[in-house]
């Protein structure tokens, strides 16, 4: 998690490594495709991902705008139907209810972000068969739908590394639109990729504003309530009143990331904030803001592209 290893650089002035936050699945056990009975959104996309196998996923992975579905892709199409349909409603809801906030300070909390891009395949997969098949109603429901997924991913998150995946999903929606583009503008469902794009905010798509909130201040609670993640990780000899000035200064930071981030100077005016930090060694922050930053600057200037493109 993004915010154990803030709490982490925070305190010992440690260089994030992608392996602290990139926490893997077991592969998923094969089983036999069926209606899910899950009941949020967050355990539908979970269901759908795994009942995939290692094969069937391969398949559709390499199912795109250029590449029609194979056989064994089409076949893995048909097997799973209802979990793509059960998909296609769960992206409809307001919220995907991850539920993993409770367990943020969890070292073997898991973050769906394996699950989301697997789903993301499938649906590209499938929209790529509805395109095969003439379907252009049915490809517009299936491009709608993983913006959707990339909204709950960018907005439900709060995470950055949950942002940092709902940016790959609103990328790969981003790429169908722009092959399929002659095909939605001619589709009576094009109105349903209209409005999803509608859904995403045009000026911090990736919910950066939020995202900085939230992890900051989790950091903060981790180094104030001195977590157990903290003491795997040898760092339980700081004082109270050393703890209590690390979290101050991590919420500062936050603040000021927040503030700076919608002007026009936000990346000279993030490094400064970070440049200017004294209690805190925040040097291993650098990085990853400003490369959230310029993912959000991306994803806006590609949101724009695409709702024209589409519009009426």
């Amino acid at each position: 998690m993004i915010s154990r290893a803030i709490a982490v650089m925070v305190c010992a002035g440690l260089a994030m490594a992608p392996a602290a936050c990139d926490q893997k699945k077991p592969a998923p056990a094969p089983a036999a495709p069926s209606a899910p009975a899950a009941s949020t959104p967050a355990q539908v996309y979970a269901a759908a991902a795994d009942s995939l196998t290692k094969e069937q996923a391969s398949a559709i992975a390499a199912a795109d705008a250029t590449s029609a579905p194979s056989a064994e892709a089409l076949a893995t199409l048909r097997a799973h139907a209802a979990h793509i349909d059960a998909v296609i409603e769960a992206t409809k809801a307001g919220s995907a209810q991850w539920q993993i906030d409770g367990a943020l300070d969890d070292p073997n909390t898991v973050v769906p972000t394996s699950g989301a891009r697997a789903v993301a395949r499938l649906l590209r997969a499938d929209a790529a068969r509805c395109a095969a098949e003439n379907d252009a109603d049915g490809l517009c429901k299936r491009v709608a739908a993983t913006v959707r997924l990339s909204r709950h991913m960018l907005q439900d998150g709060r995470m950055l590394l949950m942002a940092l995946t709902g940016f790959g999903v609103f990328d790969m929606a981003a790429s169908e639109i722009e092959a399929w583009s002659s095909i939605i503008k001619g589709a009576a469902w094009k109105t349903d990729v209209q409005q999803a794009l509608a859904g995403l905010n045009p000026t911090d798509p990736c919910n950066l504003r939020e995202v900085f909130a939230h992890e900051t201040a989790l950091a903060a609670k981790m180094i104030r309530d001195n977590s157990p993640f903290l003491k795997e990780m040898g760092l339980t000899e700081l004082s109270p009143d050393q703890r209590e000035a690390a979290a101050k200064d991590i919420e500062a930071l936050g603040k000021q990331f927040q503030e700076a981030l919608l002007t026009s100077d936000a990346s000279a005016r993030m490094r400064q904030a970070l440049t200017g930090a004294t209690g805190v060694r925040a040097s291993g922050l650098v990085g990853a803001w400003l490369k959230a930053l310029e993912m959000n600057s991306r994803a806006a200037a590609r949101l724009a592209t695409v709702r024209n493109l589409v519009a009426n």
